[in-house]
C-alpha cells in the first residue's frame, strides 16, 4: 500500500502503517507528511473521521 492512497485503504491498515513509520522512521508528524508527500490537513481529517487524533507526546495516532 502506498501511503498516498490512504483514503482508498482499510483504516486499520493505514493506522498501523502510519504509527509504525512514526515510531521507526520519523520524529514527528510534520516530518512524515513532508517526506511522504502527504497533505497534513487531509491526513489529520481522515483520522478524525475515525475518532483518532495525533498525540505529539507519543508521536502516534490514538483513539480520542
Amino acid at each position: 500500500m502506498e501511503l498516498r492512497d490512504y483514503r482508498k485503504s482499510d483504516f486499520y491498515i493505514v493506522l498501523s502503517r502510519i504509527n509504525t513509520k512514526l515510531r521507526d522512521e520519523y520524529s514527528n508528524l510534520e516530518d512524515l507528511v513532508r517526506a511522504e508527500d502527504l497533505d497534513l490537513q487531509d491526513l489529520t481529517a481522515f483520522f478524525a473521521e475515525h475518532n483518532y487524533e495525533y498525540m505529539q507526546e507519543t508521536n502516534s495516532f490514538r483513539e480520542k
